[in-house]
């Protein structure tokens, strides 16, 4: 059983006392929900009887055997009544093979149910939000803003009190937490306690969130529901660039941009008219979820699964929606048909994206972001390159009967490429290009150092060589080889006329003569992919060349017409070089360039077909883009694609997505959402704590004009976020979990704070924002063992230790250890709603990890520097730490801490060594190290406190 009935009666069920009317939204749903609606709910396929208990006008009507399940106002003509009061096993329901039991708590409320006319309600979260009207309190004074009017209703309505506002240290810390991430520093929080004015709360409000780290701190949420990461997921979980993806949602916080245009660029700021830049990274979203190269899948099965991965993060994120459980077949108990589910889908089996992201970093499609220095370049290159291929198209035109003409006149002797340059040997210091004619099936150097080993090819010049990845020889069948090197440091391979992929690594072993090459020419020049290809038809067309003119046949004398422009015309050949020269340039500007992946729509109508139990090699009924059924129309004139979805979305008449969003920032600061199951709001998720406080944010969060940060602003100056978390044995015993926020919030911090808050009182954390992503320390040998073939971790050196965990590079298959023991997730999937746990193995990272245990020492290093004494040191860590002096108790626990430390690195000097010498940083040797060892263990003492690990 769920944990409803603690919720209902902290808040909701406390109506249905006897003199009050039930609810069946509040009441009865949840326990039809969980006991009758797998068998007798939306999912026709399992549904037994062909009864429905979730449709008020099925339930009461007759059924085949003459029994009616629901007959409102009469009890005991009710089947459903008796059917769950029976003792008889083949009669009682829920069965007792279900393993579900209806409590007699649970009976009672259902036969009152039925007794008062078995009223049924729409579900709640399906019909659209309201503003209610603010609810009369006793306690007017304590009312800061409407959420505290709704807040403090309840309380008073089963008899608790609000607890007193917190003292002001602990506000500065709590609002800096929330607000950045980031501890605050002491002297912010003594500016904040000495600030007198009237607005002192409100002015240390705005400077937070107008830093750069309110960004940051926002993003991380995000990219949990994004599922962002910097590798496929798969397979070899290769690595993936998509950081600027991540950089963007950063950016899109610090900017405070509308929710709902957020939403729209990243569902399909593509389709917009003229999209920018950042429009298209935001289209990322969708670009994060897990993908594969295994060349052991089929590629429809792969795209199903990327559809219904989108389908499924799309309605956890916007919808709270668990509509992944509709793709096999109907939703067993919220109104999503396996219709709706590919309906959705289609708008997403319409992107250009394959099957398989070729363990590559740049899966298309994709776009290049060139540094600010090429951009202007960049943007003109295309514009150059279709102008150049105009003229070479012009110039076949204007000089087709020179082409002609040459091609009834030349004859074999005459015929092949300029032969500028042709030498008998080559210098490998420089420019030279090697080409050769091979029938072979063993290895050997054919000239110039142009050599075959097994089925690969390559070129050896003075100390670089490049031999072509993949197995391209044949054994007995004839190819020809080119290679062609700058003089500097570029050697470029071509088979039958065409580039290959060369590896820069190796060696050269062959080492004996090949013999029976053919066409060999050797050139003191480089020459070009046209070069390549002309060089590659030449015997044949010289074969040609010696056919008559009249007994020539179409093909014959297109090909050369085509070598006439390619290698003897000096202005097509000038042109081709110019366009060799705009391509390498355009290329050159690609391979130092970041890019990023993003959506391209296909052209033609977007489609899907229901998939058979969710199998895709079952195909269904076609079906057209759509939303789900159950919920509001899409907006009029709205397109079929991804833009008609992202206006659906944000529509005002979706009854979701701002309940649902405000209720994941709400969880961001109160650790639990008024809707507990962020990801659920449908019959199977918990009931909202205080439903009309909800909807009042919802709505106030839409007509405000989607404005993230009015919304953070109204809830963290409210009265309920103010409370001390101090807890008292009758709200103990009354309000456990805090779901009627009779205290202030307190729980233990996320991962990346926990990491975070030590760099920062550490003083070891770097402010540079944005960028790849940075690998900390982390144990050794964990990449080596996962995905196919494994990959190698290797740790950075210098500032990229000490970034934000933001930042850190997130392999999906192997998180970092000290993430996941903190629950972060792993990001295979969309992830809405946390787990917090508390386990030993956190403590083991807390006081042994090297990032702590360096960050620990820094800190003592900083106030070693700056105080001198004992009693000064220790104040000034646990300000830094805790930012509070420590009492008198917790003084003589650390001075006796510190004493028994200071004598046991005196004496085991080589201990002291062990501890300064973890972490990158060297400790600084102008401090005695049996003290700062000492220090360093009390400033980890000091972090590993409760305290310091809750917010």
């Amino acid at each position: 059983m769920k944990f409803i009935y603690i919720v209902c009666f902290l808040m909701s069920l406390r109506a249905a006392s006897a003199a009050d009317s039930l609810r069946y939204n509040r009441d009865i749903r949840p326990i039809l929900s969980d006991n009758c609606f797998a068998c007798h709910g939306p999912d026709k396929g399992n549904r037994k009887a062909e009864l429905r208990l979730d449709l008020r006008e099925v339930a009461i009507q007759p059924a085949k055997s003459g029994d009616t399940a629901i007959v409102p106002g009469k009890v005991e003509e009710s089947a459903l009544v008796a059917r769950i009061l029976s003792d008889d096993e083949d009669e009682i329901m829920p069965p007792t093979k279900s393993h579900k039991k209806i409590s007699e708590a649970q009976k009672v409320i259902l036969k009152r149910w039925v007794a008062e006319g078995a009223v049924y309600e729409k579900h709640w979260a399906f019909e659209p939000p309201q503003r209610a009207t603010l609810p009369a309190v006793k306690t007017a004074g304590w009312v800061r803003n409407p959420i505290d009017a709704f807040v403090l209703a309840g309380l008073e309505e089963v008899g608790l009190q609000p607890a007193a506002e917190a003292d002001r240290r602990t506000l500065a810390r709590r609002l800096s937490l929330d607000m950045t991430g980031l501890p605050p520093k002491p002297e912010e929080v003594e500016g904040f306690v000495n600030d007198k004015s009237p607005d002192a709360f409100e002015k240390l409000v705005k400077r937070l969130m107008d830093s750069q780290q309110w960004g940051e701190h926002r993003g991380r949420y995000w990219l949990d529901a994004a599922r962002y990461g910097d590798t496929h997921g798969i397979h070899h979980d290769a690595y993936r660039e998509m950081w600027p993806y991540r950089d963007w949602v950063i950016s899109a916080f610090n900017k405070n941009m509308r929710f709902d245009a957020f939403t729209v660029e990243q569902i399909a700021g593509d389709l917009l008219p003229n999209p920018t830049r950042e429009q298209l990274i935001a289209t990322g979203f969708h670009r994060c979820n897990i993908t594969t190269a295994e060349g052991g899948t089929i590629a429809d099965e792969n795209l199903a699964m990327y559809a219904n991965d989108r389908v499924t993060t799309t309605s956890w994120v916007w919808l709270g929606l668990t509509a992944n459980c509709a793709a096999c077949h109907d939703h067993k108990f919220d109104p999503i048909t396996q219709k709706d589910f590919y309906s959705m889908a289609a708008y997403f089996r319409n992107t250009t994206q394959g099957a398989m992201d070729g363990n590559v970093k740049d899966t298309k499609p994709i776009i290049y972001l060139p540094e600010s220095k090429d951009e202007k370049r960049f943007a003109e290159l295309p514009k150059l390159i279709a102008a150049a291929n105009a003229a070479v198209t012009q110039r076949r035109r204007d000089a087709a009967k020179d082409a002609e003409a040459w091609a009834g006149i030349v004859t074999p002797e005459k015929f092949g490429i300029s032969a500028e340059a042709l030498v008998d040997n080559v210098d490998a210091a420089k420019p030279f290009s090697v080409a050769a004619r091979v029938k072979t099936s063993k290895d050997g150097v054919i000239a110039g150092q142009l050599f075959v080993q097994g089925k690969k090819f390559g070129l050896q010049a003075g100390k670089l060589i490049a031999i072509s990845k993949r197995d391209v020889i044949t054994p007995g069948k004839e190819q020809h080889l080119m290679a062609s090197f700058d003089g500097k440091n570029g050697i470029v391979l071509y088979l039958d006329g065409k580039e290959v992929e060369s590896d820069r690594k190796g060696k050269m072993t062959a080492k004996e003569q090949l013999e029976g090459a053919t066409d060999l020419k050797m050139y003191a020049r480089t020459l070009s992919k046209t070069d390549a290809l002309s060089l590659n038809d030449e015997a044949r067309l010289r074969k040609t060349v010696a056919i008559a003119l009249d007994k020539r046949n179409p093909k014959q004398k297109t090909e050369l017409t085509d070598f006439y422009f390619r290698s003897v015309d000096e202005p097509s050949m000038e042109l081709a070089m110019q366009i060799d020269s705009l391509t390498a340039e355009d290329a050159a500007i690609r391979a130092r360039s970041t890019l990023t992946h993003v959506q391209e729509e296909k052209q033609g109508e977007a489609m899907a077909n229901i998939l058979m139990r969710g199998a895709y090699d079952k195909v269904g009924e076609k079906v057209t883009p759509a939303g789900f059924s159950a919920l509001h129309e899409m907006p009029k004139d709205a397109p079929k694609n991804r833009l008609g979805l992202a206006q659906w979305l944000v529509s005002p008449q979706n009854p979701l997505s701002a309940r649902v969003t405000v209720n994941r920032f709400w969880q961001e600061l109160f650790g639990t959402g008024l809707v507990r199951t962020a990801e659920d709001f449908g019959s199977q998720g918990e009931l909202p704590s205080n439903p009309e406080l909800l909807d009042w944010l919802a709505v106030e969060f839409r007509e405000s004009g989607w404005d993230v940060k009015k919304l953070f602003t109204l809830m963290v100056t409210s009265s309920t976020y103010r409370q001390a978390s101090k807890i008292t044995p009758e709200k103990l015993a009354r309000d456990p979990q805090n779901r009627m926020l009779s205290r202030g919030p307190r729980f233990r911090m996320d991962a990346e704070m926990i990491r975070d808050y030590a760099l920062a009182v550490g003083g070891t954390l770097l402010p540079k924002m944005g960028g790849p992503g940075t690998k900390p320390y982390q144990p050794s040998n964990i990449w080596e063992v996962v995905g196919l073939h494994g990959s190698r971790y290797t740790q950075d050196k210098g500032e990229n230790l000490y970034r934000r965990t933001i930042y850190n590079f997130w392999k999906r298959q192997a998180p970092s250890p000290n993430m996941e023991v903190f629950n972060a997730p792993t990001r295979e999937v969309c992830t809405v709603r946390r787990e917090r746990t508390n386990t030993p193995l956190q403590a083991l990272v807390t006081l042994n990890d090297p990032q702590f245990v360096e960050a620990a020492r820094r800190l003592a290093e900083a106030v070693m520097k700056q105080k001198k004494d004992a009693p000064a040191i220790i104040t000034e860590l646990a300000s830094r730490v805790l930012l509070r002096p420590l009492n008198d108790a917790e003084t003589k626990v650390v001075n006796a801490t510190l004493a028994e430390l200071e004598t046991e690195f005196t004496a085991h000097p080589e201990r002291a060594t062990a501890f300064l010498n973890i972490g990158e940083t060297k400790a600084d040797a102008s401090l005695p190290a049996p003290k700062l060892a000492a220090y360093g263990m009390i400033a980890s003492q000091l972090l590993n406190l409760d305290e310091a690990l809750n917010k």
